[in-house]
């Protein structure tokens, strides 16, 4: 950055400074350089202990993990594998089919009956705990520009599904998410 610096200063257009750096730019600029040099990871900010509920629990669980925590989403987890991402968009999907047949047994079911109403298959994805926030907001915008909703992204150490999650980003943690970058 001195080598900025001295440019800037040193070199004269007609015998004039071209410019006066002043050490508010200065800062900017070096900050702006090391999110690029290094950007930031997604572990840094977005790790928390994740709820997520199995596959074979009964959905009244899942219903009562939601209120208590206030969340729209939990990533469902069959055999120790990340198996899906359970939303209350899925739920509704599900309730709406259970009244086409007129009738809805709680009791009776289980998170795994409600997989087949995702709508789509890829509402979720999974990244590594080192992938960079700038990495994590293009998956975001590519969702967007497909006109898709990604619901989650569930973070892993080396983002496989059979791995522990780490932490979660959702659509509400985006503006955290831009105040980083």
């Amino acid at each position: 950055y001195g080598d900025l610096r001295n440019a800037i200063v040193h070199n004269r257009g007609g015998g004039k400074v071209i410019a006066q750096p002043n050490d508010d730019t200065v800062k900017k600029i070096e900050r702006i350089a090391g999110l690029l040099t290094k950007p930031p990871r997604v572990i840094s900010f977005f790790q928390k202990e994740v709820i997520t509920v199995a596959a074979e629990e009964p959905l009244s669980k899942a219903l009562r993990l939601l209120d208590r925590y206030n969340y729209s989403q939990l990533p469902i987890i069959k055999k120790d594998v990340i198996a899906g991402l359970l939303t209350s968009n899925m739920i509704v999907r599900w309730m709406a089919a259970a009244l086409e047949n007129d009738c809805i047994g709680l009791q009776e079911v289980c998170v795994r009956d409600l997989l087949s109403f995702s709508g789509k298959k890829d509402n979720y994805k999974i990244v590594a705990a080192m992938t960079s926030l700038y990495e994590v907001q293009d998956l975001f915008c590519l969702y967007q520009a497909k006109a898709h909703k990604l619901e989650a992204v569930l973070i892993t150490r080396n983002g496989r599904p059979e791995e522990k999650i780490l932490g979660i980003i959702t659509n509400l943690d985006l503006p955290l998410l831009q105040r980083q970058l």
